[in-house]
């Protein structure tokens, strides 16, 4: 057996584990693996991200439930298993509705997340100010050729300037589900997104600050 044989057995494996957890969670809530999330910003770059887990949701319809949890986890990183399906129970997801603006906003604010519910479509002004305050942004997204919406959740933000070339972008935890098929799903041009946004977006705080909190930029940098 080759080295490329044995490295791909073990993929198959993880990948076969992560969907017999999928599918358990499905069932009897158990937390979503988390997976280490890259959030680099180039040199050339100016930019912030927020250290949030990256969670994977385990059917179509949860995930208000799961970008709730996303920031829940990361205000909090002591929360665990219980206060997953505490969290999950609270916000109710169905195949039919997902989960709907109040009912995820009134389960952030049970398990003592502050927010402040936004009406209008962002500016990327807005999203920046949001996680510069250390305060991730939970948007509700459509779903390129679907009839349904998304939610994520954006953690960080980048832009470049004009003499290197000009650009905006967000970083999004999108739960593990495609959105457009490319790497825009991770870091999508601000462009972009600004299409695809729906008119509400959620601003999230909490009694502590996000622990573990990481500022990458070509200004500040936090080991």
């Amino acid at each position: 057996m080759t080295s490329d044989q044995i490295r791909d057995g073990f993929a198959a494996a993880k990948n076969r584990g992560i969907e017999i957890h999928d599918s358990l969670a499905l069932r009897i809530k158990l937390p979503p693996i988390p997976h280490p999330f890259p959030a680099e910003i180039p040199p050339e770059d100016e930019g912030r991200c927020l250290v949030v887990p990256q969670v994977f949701q385990a059917d179509f319809f949860s995930c208000g439930a799961i970008a709730g949890w996303t920031v829940l986890k990361a205000i909090y990183p002591n929360k665990g298993r219980s206060d997953h399906i505490a969290f999950y129970v609270s916000c109710n997801p169905s195949p039919k509705n997902g989960t709907p603006t109040t009912r995820l906003v009134k389960a952030l604010r049970a398990h003592q997340v502050r927010v402040s519910v936004k009406r209008k479509k962002a500016t990327f002004t807005d999203i920046k100010r949001a996680i510069d305050a250390a305060a991730p942004v939970i948007a509700c997204i459509k779903k390129p050729g679907k009839d349904y919406n998304h939610w994520v959740t954006i953690f960080g933000y980048r832009k470049r300037s004009k003499q290197n070339g000009e650009g905006k972008w967000v970083y999004l935890s999108n739960n593990g589900w495609p959105i457009l098929g490319s790497d825009d799903d991770r870091v999508m041009p601000w462009e972009r997104f600004k299409g695809l946004q729906v008119d509400e977006w959620l601003v999230c705080t909490g009694k502590a600050q996000i622990a573990q909190k990481v500022l990458r930029s070509n200004l500040a940098r936090s080991k």
